[in-house]
């Protein structure tokens, strides 16, 4: 999103590694007419591999190296303190995962609380809605009388998803 003030993303994908079908963002990106490096920051939903991976695919490179990562402070700490990982109903593939796309960005962190709305970026707005991490938010922006609700996984329901695929 190009707002006139900041050029961000609201998650930025995943990687092959992880699920074969991800891992274009920085493609898709370069097409759009950006390069990564044009990104000053990326809000996470959550931080789950398809969601987060798109931040470094090898643990040490930041593909957007001049973007700050702003996630609430409970989804950072239940995938980055070694105190939470009995908590993640995922194991320890989903843990190195999260790890692997945050650590690179130590210290251009910037974590909110999630227990109320808050202006993350001038005119985005968090939106609590903690249930599939205990972190996870939707993004609410306005511009010109319209708003977006961006939620990244609000819900998942296996009977449903798996006997009609396309309604997902």
């Amino acid at each position: 999103v190009n707002n006139g003030r900041n050029l961000f993303m609201v998650d930025c994908g995943g990687h092959a590694s992880f699920l074969p079908t991800t891992g274009n963002t920085l493609n898709a990106l370069r097409a759009s007419g950006y390069t990564p490096e044009q990104v000053d920051t990326v809000l996470l939903t959550h931080i789950h591999p398809e969601h987060a991976l798109g931040l470094s695919y090898d643990g040490t490179t930041r593909n957007f190296p001049n973007a700050e990562v702003v996630v609430t402070a409970v989804d950072h700490a239940f995938w980055t303190d070694p105190a939470q990982e009995s908590r993640v109903p995922q194991g320890q593939p989903f843990i190195r995962a999260a790890r692997r796309a945050v650590g690179p960005y130590e210290g251009r962190i910037r974590t909110f609380a999630i227990e109320r709305e808050v202006e993350v970026l001038p005119g985005v707005f968090s939106v609590p809605a903690p249930g599939h991490t205990p972190g996870h938010v939707s993004f609410r922006m306005t511009s010109q009388n319209q708003t977006i609700l961006l939620w990244g996984d609000i819900a998942h329901q296996t009977v449903i998803q798996l006997a009609r695929p396309r309604w997902r």
